[in-house]
């Protein structure tokens, strides 16, 4: 009998991620929120074992319902106050971003023993910083990079809504008014990862995991090398290894 498959669903500001983890590769799907039935429908097919679900915003209460009865008590909502598997460094523990938590218990989980930088790139930027113990010691948000153009568009009068190529070489300088809002928008948004890792390298950390629909973008137009060689890695499916450990743990402490 072939193992079951663990469902993550991470429920963004705009999309439903479903990420199938088992022993291969990991599947991807994503879902619109008004596409209930097809996820209900994937919850409790013969081969998805566990269910576990997050979400950044309101919790769609239709969807939990419904998911519940598809999955059973195979089906686990995360909760700002539930307990985590990592220890968290933060004034209000509960006020900490789910997707915050759920990404540092994955580095955690994923690199024990070392200091981590977990860059989420979508459509907020958090740095987050995962200490040798394994605890969660605090971050930054700022910005994601398609939001820092859309306020420039929309905060002014004649500034295009730009998007980035994801070829396009980012020049310190710009030579004209797209060039420089890449510059100034993109260019900024890697002058700041940047200097976070600097930081970051200087205090003991040794690997960057980027994730995020910007991930991958963000951290190729980034030189390892340059920055003191620290360790750059591109993680898609960090949200989903970490919504699976934190399944494990309240399993194992039910």
């Amino acid at each position: 009998m072939a193992e079951s498959k663990f469902l993550a669903l991470d429920c963004g500001n705009t999309r439903i991620k479903a990420t199938l983890l088992s022993g291969g590769a990991p599947e991807r799907l994503v879902f619109n929120y008004d596409d209930i039935e097809s996820l209900a429908k994937l919850a409790g097919s013969e081969d998805v074992g566990d269910v576990a679900m997050s979400a950044v915003g309101r919790v769609d209460v239709r969807l939990v319902e419904t998911l519940r009865q598809a999955a059973g008590d195979r089906f686990l909502l995360l909760t700002p106050r539930m307990e985590m598997p990592i220890g968290i460094q933060y004034d209000n523990p509960a006020a900490l971003g789910l997707d915050r938590k759920v990404a540092c218990v994955a580095g955690a989980k994923l690199y024990p023993g070392e200091r981590l930088l977990i860059i989420d790139a979508g459509t907020a930027l958090t740095k987050d910083v995962v200490g040798q113990d394994g605890d969660f010691l605090g971050g930054s948000i700022s910005p994601g990079l398609r939001m820092r153009f859309e306020s420039l568009h929309a905060g002014t009068h004649l500034l295009p809504d730009v998007s980035p190529d994801g070829e396009e070489e980012i020049r310190n300088l710009g030579r004209s008014t797209r060039g420089s809002l890449l510059a100034g928008a993109a260019g900024g948004l890697l002058d700041e990862v940047e200097a976070a890792i600097r930081r970051e390298g200087r205090c003991g950390a040794t690997r960057v995991l980027f994730c995020g629909g910007d991930g991958e973008w963000v951290m190729n137009h980034l030189d390892g090398e340059e920055l003191g060689g620290m360790k750059l890695e591109y993680h898609p499916d960090l949200i989903a290894i970490g919504l699976r450990e934190i399944y494990r743990h309240h399993e194992e402490n039910l």
